[in-house]
């Protein structure tokens, strides 16, 4: 019978003494029980800490007075293993009901009396004071002038002090580190319970049970009950030599992964059947034991290995195993019999699991792995599955068990065969093909294996066992048949012939199968097949040579130049030949055609001129040529004399024998006169170049050496120089400088003066204009024709289809040169428009550059494009950077220096983002996109200065003050400034912020007059005026500033190349100081996305030029919304 006393031992201490008080004080509100035969359903209603109560169920085992489950809905047994108070309650309750003297407690009991006059005692139970406070009830002894009750109280004993007392709920938390006064030191085991398992197998069903122990072991009655032990930490006892903790670390490593096991085949269950099916008897069948079926064999037996574990096989006598892996003897053997044969095997109990059988036996359960027998498996499963323990094998199914099972099987286990059915293992056939074409791209086969003087159809579909006389061979007619099917893509039936159709198949059947269909057996062609042959593509050579301003090529091959011609227009890299109108296949070897298509596809040669067998090209086509020929492979190539001049000519510039100008001798850097001499071979050899030196390097004077040499080499035909209208004066200041031999002529005036200078000029003269002037003059150079045509910063060009470009190509002059350090400022069709100048055609047509170069270089970063761009434009540019021919150069160091906006300068910042980003949101962006550059305008001049947009901002701009900072301690250290803007207006806010400091500037805008701006440039370098304002787009050319050593972009430019060119009015040659340039950038605004825009625009300048970059402001709707990600 279940006591108090035995209670508390079957829970924590703290728990069992909350349970008692809240039982005592009479929180049992309901209690029912429910006989069910041996078993008793007790159901309660307990009330809790609070208003609510809760739901308490507990099923009891009468005769052994065992709690076998119990549930509550409170909290804390949703929380925490074991029982909780409400379960003690009603447990007690249960106790206590069957005693004499029992009167049940109930809440009533403890409230005050319904007369007013006495009150309940006042409570030494903490429990009960907290339910009553929970309810709301006051005492009526804590009330006012309170009445004392009239019967008598029972003594209470009264502690001499108050005990300190733990916060309740962790006692609950702590418990299971605790050893309680009640409990068992067994409960804390660590890693000594052990499960023993045992197995037994009969009627073809295997189990496992389980045993639970230390040293004396228990039958695992319940495994499912055993796992719930085991997921709430139980403590349970399954008799006087164990009771422990359910914990995982409680029991050994071999246990664990039992554990592990058990948990893994126990099916889920849901949460009812999981918390109250033993309190219904609702068990779907007893959980004693495991069932273990073949997904689980294996990992089952892994488990045993090792170990030796007790089993009951049926037959067998042994009850303790072990597992072995080796094969049993099986002795099998096959015997004839009168229609066949009969083969039998030892018959052993046996299991099966995914990739093993077991066979127990006498102790040892002998594991074989299931891949030994390889396709003869299920054989050896029927025979040894079978309750004779043998396999009739009937006459006509011998042969394939002989062939195709039995070498199988003998691969695992030995078997012995009468002598006698040797005579039923079929002939060695051979096999024989019969290939025909009966139509152009159609293949047909026949196949035969052949048994001496008879044959039969490998692919006809019949038995070959289904009697005859010839034993024939299943296993080989099958191998061969598959083989030579693999060949074909179709069957017919009607006729038992394989077939393949197409153009592809024929050759790639011809090509590459016919050679194994050969391996397989003897082969015979028809001779109209025969008559379908695969050559190779003959030799071809290819022959060089230079005529005038031609480039001839010829072509020298065994086949006619229409086939060949046809071969190569209609020629396909993925393809491996080409069919000849007779059925031919021409078989491409991929070296040579490549190397010839690559090169007729450079010169742009049509099927109709390839046919003539001779091609003409522009001249300026034989250095590209030269450099694509050499890594092509595959044909011969001869370079006649002329050819070969020009190559070297153009290879050994350093090497030629030009004179310089005597009285440049002494002028010229080395690097200089390495320039004239490329001028000089481009214009010997008829072609045109881009002289983009690094800016500072001196590319005037290297032009004007070249030209100087020309006129004292007698050449009459006068030159044109075309430059910004801001750099006319220069060319002329700068020859009357270092040629004062030299006459030149700037072409100004009104348009009668200018028409005058142009029809009345003197040999070998230069004339200077400037684009905007040659724009409105072009009708007056028809008819003219000059020596060489020089542009000066040649990106003024790089639109083609403005009318300024139309008519600096217009102009007829037998060499033509461009000067530029950006040929590339924001797309690669700025490099075909320079082209089209200097060589029209070079580049090809627009259509057929973008196609084939610059769509595939911007878009997809083609590298074979960018190569062959490259191998094409590197003989005509010439490019040096100051940092390689400069050693004496000055270094120069740059420094970013960002600031954050504050204040109203950011709030109206991030006003003006908001609404770029609402106009981006639009869908009509592409008819807003002015508008849209013009706020990315106002966002940059708010990152200058508000008040460039908002006329009374009267608040402070970050950069305005870091850059006044900037020019007093420059100034103040000894230093002269190149102070740079975009904005004209943000130079005058500066230049009035310094008249205040008192500090003095030079200005130079647009506006500036030509002439004025070669005297401030000199006055600058001349006098102690410490600052330089110049607005970018004015200053970035045509300036010698080398007497300031800092320079200050206050905002950056989106073209970064913009930016050098103007740091470079003051690090270029006559520097003699480090020169220091400060980049302001707003921190988190658009400057910052500039600067790293113009960081990513580098790479593919770089690749084109070495070293310039590139800069953008075209932006699709995506791009810009990426400006303003975080």
């Amino acid at each position: 019978m279940l006591t108090e006393a035995k209670l508390r031992k079957r829970v924590y201490e703290a728990t069992f003494k909350r349970g008692s008080s809240l039982f005592n004080a009479g929180g049992v509100l309901e209690m029912e029980e429910e006989d069910q035969g041996d078993r008793m359903l007790i159901r309660a209603k307990v009330q809790g800490s609070g208003s609510r109560a809760y739901d308490v169920k507990l099923l009891m085992d009468e005769s052994e007075d065992k709690i076998l489950d119990y549930d509550c809905e409170c909290p804390a047994y949703a929380s925490f293993s074991g029982m909780c108070k409400h379960c003690v309650a009603t447990l007690l309750e249960l106790i206590h009901r069957n005693e004499p003297e029992y009167s049940p407690k109930r809440l009533s009991d403890f409230l005050p009396f319904s007369d007013g006059k006495t009150s309940a005692p006042k409570s030494q139970n903490p429990d009960l004071d907290a339910l009553l406070r929970a309810l709301g009830v006051t005492r009526a002894s804590e009330l006012p002038n309170a009445p004392s009750r009239t019967s008598p109280e029972p003594p209470v004993r009264t502690p001499a002090r108050k005990k300190l007392e733990s916060t309740p709920g962790l006692q609950e938390l702590i418990r299971p580190y605790l050893l309680s006064d009640s409990e068992n030191p067994m409960q804390r085991i660590e890693s000594e319970v052990e499960l023993e398992p045992r197995l037994s197998f009969i009627g073809d069903q295997l189990k496992v049970s389980f045993k639970i122990g230390i040293t004396q072991k228990y039958v695992l009655k319940d495994l499912r009950e055993f796992l719930n032990h085991v997921t709430t930490e139980s403590n349970y006892r399954y008799g006087k030599k164990l009771e422990f903790l359910h914990r995982e670390e409680a029991f050994t490593e071999k246990a664990r992964a039992w554990l592990a096991f058990i948990r893994k085949l126990l099916p889920n269950e849901n949460t009812y059947t999981g918390r109250y099916a033993s309190y219904y008897g609702l068990r779907a069948r007893e959980d004693e034991y495991l069932e273990i079926d073949k997904s689980h064999m294996d990992e089952l037996m892994a488990l045993l290995e090792g170990e030796v574990f007790n089993g009951v096989f049926l037959g067998c006598q042994a009850e303790s195993w072990i597992i072995r892996d080796e094969m049993p003897d099986f002795g099998a053997t096959l015997k004839q019999k009168a229609d066949g044969a009969v083969f039998n095997l030892r018959r052993f109990i046996h299991m099966e699991g995914e990739h093993y059988l077991y066979f127990p036996k006498e102790g040892i359960i002998r594991r074989v792995d299931k891949g030994v027998f390889g396709k003869a498996l299920g054989f050896f499963l029927l025979v040894e599955d079978s309750e004779q323990n043998g396999c009739n094998i009937s006459r006509n199914d011998l042969p394939i068990v002989l062939e195709e099972l039995l070498p199988e099987l003998e691969k695992a286990i030995p078997v012995k065969m009468q002598t006698a059915l040797e005579v039923f293992i079929p002939d060695t056939p051979e096999f024989q093909f019969y290939l025909d074409m009966p139509q152009r791209d159609l293949i047909v086969c026949k196949g035969y294996a052949v048994y001496g003087e008879e044959r039969y159809s490998i692919f006809s579909g019949s038995n070959p066992y289904a009697g005859g006389t010839v034993k024939r061979s299943w296993k080989e007619e099958r191998k061969a048949r598959e083989q030579a099917a693999a060949f074909f893509s179709a069957y017919d039936r009607a006729t038992g012939e394989m077939a393949l159709d197409g153009e592809k198949a024929c050759y790639e059947f011809l090509a590459e199968k016919l050679p194994h269909l050969k391996e397989l057996g003897e082969v015979f062609i028809t001779d109209k097949m025969k008559a379908v042959k695969i050559r190779s593509l003959p030799q071809i050579n290819v022959g060089l040579s230079i005529s005038g301003n031609l480039l001839s090529l010829t072509l020298d091959t065994e086949l006619p130049m229409e086939e060949l011609a046809e071969l190569l227009s209609k020629y396909d890299r993925k393809k491996k030949y080409y069919r000849l109108k007779n059925g031919e296949f021409i078989e491409y070897d991929q070296d040579s055609l490549n190397s010839v298509s690559d090169m007729l596809h450079a010169l742009q040669v049509s099927e109709k001129t390839l046919k003539k067998g001779e091609i003409e090209a522009p001249r300026y086509r034989a250095l590209y040529l030269d450099e694509q020929l050499k890594e092509k492979q595959g044909i011969s190539v001869e370079r006649e004399r002329s050819y070969k001049s020009l190559i070297r000519n153009m290879k050994s510039v350093e090497d030629s024998d030009f004179e310089l100008p005597e009285s440049l001798k002494k002028v010229l850097r080395p690097y200089q006169q390495k320039g004239f001499f490329w001028l000089k071979t481009l214009c010997q050899n008829g072609f045109g170049g881009i002289l983009a030196d690094d800016m500072g390097l001196g590319k005037t004077l290297q032009v004007i050496a070249f030209l100087l040499s020309s006129f004292e080499e007698g050449e009459e035909k006068r030159s044109l120089i075309i430059s910004p209208a801001s750099l006319v004066y220069n060319w002329e200041n700068e020859i009357h400088r270092f040629a004062p031999a030299l006459p030149v002529r700037v072409l100004a005036g009104t348009a009668e003066e200018r028409t005058e200078i142009l029809k009345n000029g003197v040999p070998g003269e230069i004339l200077v204009t400037s684009y905007e002037t040659m724009r409105r003059d072009q009708e007056l150079y028809k008819g003219e024709d000059f020596f060489c045509e020089v542009i000066d910063e040649a990106q003024y060009i790089k639109n083609a289809g403005t009318k300024g470009a139309r008519a600096v190509k217009s102009v007829s002059a037998q060499m033509k040169l461009a000067l530029t350090g950006t040929p590339v400022e924001n797309r690669l069709s700025e490099l075909w428009s320079i082209f089209d100048y200097l060589m029209p055609g070079f580049l090809y047509s627009y259509e057929h550059f973008k196609k084939n170069f610059e769509t595939p270089i911007m878009k997809k970063e083609n590298e074979d494009a960018m190569a062959d761009l490259l191998k094409m434009i590197r003989p005509f540019i010439l490019r040096r950077l100051k940092k390689e021919v400069l050693s004496d150069l000055p270094d120069k160091i740059e420094k970013c220096v960002t600031i954050p906006l504050e204040g109203e300068q950011k709030k109206l910042y991030d006003a003006h983002v908001q609404r770029l980003k609402f106009m981006l949101e639009n869908d009509e962006f592409a008819n807003i996109r002015m508008q849209v550059l013009a706020e990315l305008t106002r966002l940059r001049q708010l990152c200058c200065d508000p008040a460039l947009i908002y006329q009374d901002y009267q608040e402070g701009a970050a950069k305005m003050e870091l850059c006044m900072e900037l020019l007093n301690n420059a100034v103040n250290g000894g230093h002269k400034v190149l102070l740079f803007s975009q904005f004209t207006s943000m130079l005058g806010i500066l230049e009035k912020r310094m008249e205040e400091a008192g500090i003095g500037y030079y200005s130079l805008t647009g506006s500036t007059p030509k002439k004025e701006r070669m005297e401030l440039m000199e006055k600058f370098n001349r006098d102690a005026t410490p600052v330089f304002c110049i607005s970018l787009k004015a200053g970035g050319t045509g300036l010698n500033l080398t007497g300031a050593d800092v320079v200050i972009h206050y905002d950056p430019w989106w073209n970064v190349a913009a930016e050098n060119q103007a740091t470079d009015r003051a690090h270029r040659i006559g520097q003699k100081r480090v020169v220091t340039v400060y980049k302001l950038v707003a921190e988190h605004t658009i400057e910052e996305k500039v600067v790293e825009l113009q960081q990513k625009k580098k790479e593919l300048a770089d690749q084109v030029l070495s070293g310039e970059e590139m800069g953008s402001i075209l932006f699709d709707r995506e791009e810009l919304l990426k400006l303003f990600q975080n």
